[in-house]
Order: structure tokens, then C-alpha cells, then sequence
């Protein structure tokens, strides 16, 4: 089994790891930010090309549009090609061809219930959750996993991603203890 890391802020290289815990010992040398689990496969990466289509007429409103525009924009793709790809969709036309890296980028941002798509050949990793909880949404720190006993619900608590900073849960679930 092969498993990548990357920072969780930057998304900008996979590093390889031999262990498979939620955060890597290493740092981003460009933000400092600890990497995190993100990729897991039977083989390593390789030279691959991915394709990726719609399966069938994406939906897209201004809402969906936006979210697309910042999201490429953050994971450093040229918006205006792939936005141009993207509102102009034809069947079986391919939206993106790339490596692994982006490939696994732009599923992220596809990843909402509006869109669905093809990515060709099947992706063959698993995507970890950990760069997308990580870091608390609302000011960037560190999150960090914990356990409370929940007051409302009796042989329940709560268990997930917390930010000590803003003192929220960033990423909750209820949880029985039996």
C-alpha cells in the first residue's frame, strides 16, 4: 500500500509516506503548516494521464459558478480555460486531461452534488478527508481531533475535528457509545 501527504493550505505536491496518520511529522517549507494524509493506493504514482468528463448536463447556476471560479482559483488552475471547458460542455467532451496531482485537485472541486463526472482511466486512489479538515475554515489553525460526552443526548458525544483557537467544532458527529 502507497500513501501521500500534502499540506493541507498550499495542495501543491504529494509526498510519500510509510505511515498513515492524520498528520505527517514533516512541514511545508512555503506556510509551515504540518502535511496531512491525503492519498492512498496500491501502486505509486505515476506518469498517468486522467480525463475527466461530465456524466451527463452539469448544472450550473450562479451559485455553482462562483464556487467553481474560487475553487479553481485557489487550487491554481487557469480558470478561464477550464470555466470556458466547463459552461461550454458537450457530450463526451473532456473537461481536463492531467497528472495525478490535479486530477485529484479538481475531483475535489467537482465533488458537489451538481456535477457529476467521469474521471478516465479510473482514479485508482483513495482520498482521505484530512487536507479538508485540517485547518479550521474560519481562521486557518491547526484543528485537532477530540471526544466529549454530549449533555443533550444520554450514551451519546460528540467526536471530530475541533479548533482550539475559535473554540468550535469544525467537524462534528454524533456518536453512541455502545
Amino acid at each position: 500500500m502507497y500513501a501521500y501527504v500534502m499540506c493541507p493550505k498550499c495542495k501543491d505536491q504529494f509526498l510519500e509516506t510509510d505511515k498513515y496518520n492524520f498528520f505527517d511529522e514533516r512541514h511545508c517549507p512555503k506556510c509551515g503548516n504540518r502535511y496531512v494524509l491525503a492519498l492512498l493506493g496500491e501502486k505509486s504514482i505515476d506518469d498517468t494521464v486522467y480525463k475527466i468528463t461530465f456524466d451527463g448536463s452539469p448544472f450550473l447556476d450562479n451559485k455553482v459558478i462562483k464556487y467553481l471560479e474560487e475553487k479553481l482559483e485557489e487550487y491554481h488552475f487557469d480558470v478561464d480555460d477550464m470555466m470556458q471547458k466547463i459552461k461550454n460542455w458537450e457530450e463526451g467532451n473532456v473537461v481536463y486531461e492531467g497528472d495525478t496531482l490535479h486530477t485529484y485537485l479538481l475531483m475535489d472541486i467537482l465533488g458537489i452534488h451538481e456535477l457529476c463526472y467521469i474521471v478516465t482511466p479510473e482514479f485508482s486512489y483513495k482520498r482521505s478527508m484530512a487536507p479538508h479538515i485540517a485547518l479550521c475554515p474560519d481562521c486557518g489553525s491547526e484543528t485537532v481531533e477530540k471526544e466529549e460526552k454530549t449533555d443533550d443526548m444520554k450514551g451519546c458525544f460528540n467526536k471530530g475535528r475541533f479548533c482550539k483557537h475559535c473554540n468550535k467544532w469544525t467537524v462534528c458527529f454524533l456518536v453512541n457509545e455502545t
